[in-house]
């Protein structure tokens, strides 16, 4: 009699086990899910930022890109002596002024895109994101 008093009380003790262990990998999993959705909106909130960044790239180099074909076209259709002055102008005091604008601005985009609180800042974004499986 005792010996099946005790089995039904191990067959219990092994069920309430079973139970709590599935309740456990139940709350596991929707804790990683729960994970994942914070993960994918701090990127979705990321993607203004970015966006933003590329249109101002892109400003400045179609600005770069006008002013060269502007000389550029001056140069061509000038006639004469003002041909040879352009010609002279654009790969001489213009162009020098241009690669001037050109190293201005690309030491501006090398500061902004290596300045050292953005790093950090971009860092602490990243390691937010990132899995702690993925580090």
């Amino acid at each position: 009699m005792w010996t099946a008093v005790a089995i039904v009380a191990v067959l219990v003790l092994y069920f309430i086990a079973v139970y709590n262990g599935l309740v456990a990998r139940k709350n596991q999993a929707r804790e990683a899910f729960a994970t994942i959705d914070t993960q994918l909106k701090r990127r979705y909130d990321l993607i203004p930022n970015l966006v933003e960044t590329v249109r101002g790239a892109a400003k400045h180099e179609r600005e770069t890109l006008d002013a060269v074909i502007a000389a550029r076209n001056s140069a061509m259709n000038a006639t004469g002596d003002a041909r040879a002055a352009a010609e002279n102008q654009l790969s001489g005091a213009h162009c020098r002024k241009i690669t001037r604008h050109c190293a201005r601005m690309k030491t501006f985009w090398n500061y902004s895109v290596n300045c050292p609180i953005q790093k950090t800042k971009f860092r602490h974004r990243a390691s937010s994101i990132t899995p702690w499986s993925w580090r």
